[in-house]
């Protein structure tokens, strides 16, 4: 769980918006922004990770459009083309083998 920033750049510290998506969703309109996200979710994540998605929320920022989507903790690992990632301080790790299942199995314990 956590918060995705999405149309902010955190390596360049920059806004870029997601304006610059929207000629890949084939639409100028949020609602059609969010459907290909929700889509690409399904396809990458599984379908089940949508009942994750607390809140999608838009912010103005110097007039580009960043989105926030809150994303509630899953009670079980959460695949991305059936390979593992954490996100932490910033920076994103693929985990594999020992480290994967070591914190597998530290962040959900329940799974025992």
């Amino acid at each position: 769980g956590g918060l995705l920033l999405v149309g902010y750049d955190e390596d360049l510290d920059e806004v870029n918006g997601i304006e610059e998506d929207y000629p890949h969703t084939g639409n100028k309109k949020f609602d059609s922004w969010r459907g290909t996200l929700m889509s690409s979710f399904s396809e990458h994540c599984k379908k089940e990770f949508e009942v994750f998605i607390e809140k999608i929320i838009l912010v103005d920022y110097e007039g580009k459009t960043v989105v926030k989507v809150i994303v509630k903790h899953s009670d079980k690992p959460v695949f991305y083309d059936e390979e593992f990632y954490r996100r932490s301080h910033g920076k994103t790790q693929k985990l594999v083998g020992s480290d994967m299942h070591n914190y597998i199995n530290r962040m959900w314990s329940n799974l025992k």
